[in-house]
């Protein structure tokens, strides 16, 4: 039994430390999701402190035969989605790439740095539901079924968000690369799974 569903029990008959158990358990993971999504330290940290208090507010709602951890994930995507609403795009941290292969030369490793820069660029110009469905599946790597709990919608939609977002991804990223006079390259797996 996962203790996350006893903690909840304590929290609701007043015990603090149960709470900061919680808090311990889905502290770094919730900001790691949430950073990926804003990716702006500053923003992931305050809508992470956002989502604790939307947890402690809304535990009550929490049903037990449901997994606790998509319970809190589903209010961490609700507050993202809520706070990217509110906020016009803001400049965003590059720091975040994806790891090179040590063998690759360092021309390589420019190139895939540009690459990187290039999708989440692009990534952060899609509409908010393509934007979302996205990160979903290609960076937290979720089921369609999974996306399809956390979001509320039929996997359907998910599928169809899903083609939309690539086929316009796709569109800008080719956009950016004719621009820039470069050959185009593939960021992402078009197959579906």
């Amino acid at each position: 039994m996962q203790p996350e569903p006893q903690w909840v029990r304590q929290v609701l008959q007043g015990d603090k430390e149960a709470f900061a158990l919680i808090i311990d358990q889905y502290k770094q993971p919730i900001y790691a999701k949430i950073y990926r999504m804003c990716r702006n330290a500053h923003d992931a940290q305050d809508w992470t402190q956002e989502v604790f208090l939307r947890v402690y507010r809304y535990l009550h709602t929490y049903r037990s035969e449901e997994s606790f951890a998509a319970w809190i994930y589903r209010i961490a995507v609700n507050v993202c989605l809520t706070e990217m609403k509110k906020r016009k795009p803001q400049p965003t941290e590059e720091t975040d790439t994806l790891a090179t292969a040590a063998e690759e030369s360092p021309e390589a490793q420019v190139v895939s740095q540009e690459e990187q820069q290039a999708f989440h660029r692009a990534l952060r110009c899609l509409p908010e539901a393509y934007r979302i469905v996205m990160i979903l599946r290609y960076i937290e790597e979720l089921s369609y079924k999974e996306m399809a709990h956390i979001l509320q919608v039929p996997v359907t939609t998910i599928q169809n968000r899903l083609h939309r977002a690539r086929k316009q991804l796709h569109a800008l990223l080719e956009h950016t690369n004719n621009r820039k006079g470069g050959t185009p390259y593939e960021v992402l797996k078009t197959s579906p799974s």
